[in-house]
């Protein structure tokens, strides 16, 4: 978050529902499209020290957050249950799985590197340099809310960016205590913002993060329709975008092939996360 002051100013609260009973368990700050500028600010300044910081240094805050989200994790796991409704077994494969991403990132952070090329002219050389774009901003899903930001933040962290994480209405507490752990790993404050909001603002909200122009680029993850609607509105400021969207995801069985494994591999297909996430088959 920007700051405590910018936090005691926000009244309204987005409750959230334990799906296996339908009662209130915790509730967090909505925030309006109006906020979002105090949440890139912040980033961006952020991102003018944090962009400096030797690649290693930024290694070793991805592995520490790696290890306090390790000895976190049945707590975690405990979240996601309450917010998403999965069982707790798949719950606490989510978390093992986004561990994943954690540490390959501490490991990738060392490695970005440019290149050389010769040109056409023969006496020159092309200088190929990468470095950290700036403002990232991810829009995240409901059904895997721990390992599409673990993904996502962690690629960004490792590159030298800030970057600003919009949750899910449905599932703010896990991304919250995932930014909780990334502060105690050693990040500097507005190297992780999270801006959380209700379903009512959150097209609003994720529309003024896609337009402002300290923002560079934009992740998002979830339906075709609302990929095309991001892609349209970061085309305002030309900025990069990555999507990775839903499909009608087909299953095939061959003459071949062995019917009772099979049909067990589509129940998975068809029950984990109540076949609510891209890879779920549609079609047999």
């Amino acid at each position: 978050m920007p700051s405590t002051e910018f936090l005691c100013i926000i009244t309204e609260a987005n409750t959230s529902l334990d799906p296996g009973t339908g009662q209130v368990f915790a509730a967090c700050p909505i925030n309006h499209a109006a906020d979002v500028d105090a949440h890139v600010r912040t980033s961006h300044e952020a991102f003018r020290h944090y962009s400096q910081i030797n690649p290693r240094q930024r290694a070793k805050w991805l592995l520490k957050w790696h290890d306090l989200i390790t000895s976190a994790r049945e707590d975690i796991a405990k979240l996601l249950v309450y917010e998403t409704g999965k069982p707790l077994v798949e719950a606490r494969g989510e978390v093992e799985y986004a561990l994943g991403f954690a540490w390959w990132f501490a490991g990738e952070a060392e490695r970005i590197r440019g290149s050389i090329a010769v040109p056409s002219v023969s006496e020159r050389r092309v200088f190929v340099i990468k470095q950290p774009i700036g403002v990232s901003v991810a829009l995240v899903l409901w059904n895997f809310p721990v390992a599409m930001v673990i993904r996502k933040v962690a690629a960004a962290l490792a590159a030298g960016c800030t970057m600003i994480v919009k949750p899910s209405p449905e599932t703010p507490f896990t991304v919250l205590a995932l930014a909780d752990l990334a502060l105690r790993a050693g990040f500097p404050p507005g190297a992780l913002n999270i801006i959380t909001t209700d379903n009512a603002n959150t097209p609003s909200v994720s529309e003024a993060l896609c337009k402002h122009a300290l923002v560079r680029k934009v992740t998002f993850t979830g339906s075709t329709n609302v990929g095309k609607l991001i892609a349209k509105h970061c085309s305002v400021g030309l900025k990069k975008v990555t999507l990775e969207l839903g499909g009608n995801c087909p299953f095939i069985v061959f003459d071949d092939a062995d019917l009772e494994r099979a049909a067990a591999a589509l129940m998975v297909l068809k029950w984990r996360t109540a076949g609510q996430a891209c890879t779920h088959a549609n079609r047999v």
